[in-house]
């Protein structure tokens, strides 16, 4: 019975011991931070087809390479006072590959910080771009001077010495903005922007120009009034009531003249009315 007992242990023991080599040989890789402090020689793109060009400056965002001695004492790293991601899988104790942080720093220093296990900081000179602003959309393209409408996007900062501010079409500028935040802010469009075209953004890192056109008439099949030739009357068939500028159930229409369905549901026993929720339009077809 002992040397049973002796014998169980042994193996029991063996086990273990056979267990923790082999999960250190199955890591070899493991990641391990090192003492001292961080020695940074330069900063590339992490690209390797910009491997060769050593930067000063990058955009937020943007995926770089520390290169440099002693990398894996890195225990922390920001960009102004934005911490970034340490992923470990790409620090090695010569390269760190690292991507900018996207949040606007409230302290701009044009610094890299890194932090190492014993809390001792280095420091690296860098400067992290902002990009100009970015317009995607607006709540109201067809927004009548006086109203209010928020504009949507990216990178719109409202520093205290270079206000943000909006332009519409025929240089008009528009200074009554509020709701400011880095992806949209309100603006009461000007007494005077009354033009077709594109709604630019200025803020203190540049101007953005939108894809979009304030009061865009391009492709516009049917306007109601005639004002772009395409006017009412040529062969109309229809059970819609066709409505002059005015509001409906205290709904002001977008510009001129709208056509309004009034009827609010159809059965299938219906569709010989079909023309109550419907039009059919033919062009005037001239002579020769």
């Amino acid at each position: 019975m002992k040397l049973n007992k002796y014998l169980s242990s042994i193996i029991l023991l063996s086990g273990v011991l056979g267990f923790a080599l082999t999960s250190c040989e199955d890591q070899p890789d493991k990641f391990e931070a090192t003492g001292g402090t961080p020695v940074v020689k330069y900063v590339r793109m992490a690209s390797v087809e910009s491997a060769d060009s050593l930067i000063e400056a990058a955009y937020m965002e943007s995926v770089i390479c520390l290169v440099g001695d002693n990398l894996r004492s890195i225990n922390e790293i920001y960009f102004n006072d934005q911490k970034a991601v340490l992923n470990t899988s790409y620090l090695t104790d010569h390269t760190f590959i690292v991507a900018i942080p996207g949040g606007i720093p409230e302290e701009v220093t044009n610094k890299i910080y890194m932090v190492n296990k014993a809390g001792k900081t280095t420091e690296y000179d860098f400067k992290v771009l902002v990009p100009k602003p970015v317009i995607t959309s607006v709540s109201n393209e067809w927004a009548k001077p006086g109203e209010e409408i928020t504009i949507y996007g990216d990178f719109f900062i409202d520093d205290p010495n270079v206000p943000l501010y909006a332009t519409f079409p025929g240089n008009v500028k528009a200074e009554e903005v509020s709701n400011i935040t880095k992806n949209s802010f309100n603006v009461i469009v000007p007494d005077n922007a009354d033009l077709e075209g594109s709604i630019s953004v200025t803020s203190i890192y540049g101007t953005g120009q939108s894809s979009l056109h304030y009061r865009d008439t391009r492709g516009m099949l049917f306007d109601w009034d005639g004002v772009n030739g395409l006017e009412i009357g040529n062969g109309w068939r229809s059970g819609a009531d066709v409505l002059q500028t005015g509001a409906v159930d205290g709904i002001e229409p977008l510009d001129g003249n709208y056509i309004l369905f009034n009827k609010e549901s159809m059965t299938n026993a219906d569709w010989p009315d079909e023309d109550a929720v419907s039009f059919n339009y033919w062009p005037n077809v001239t002579d020769g």
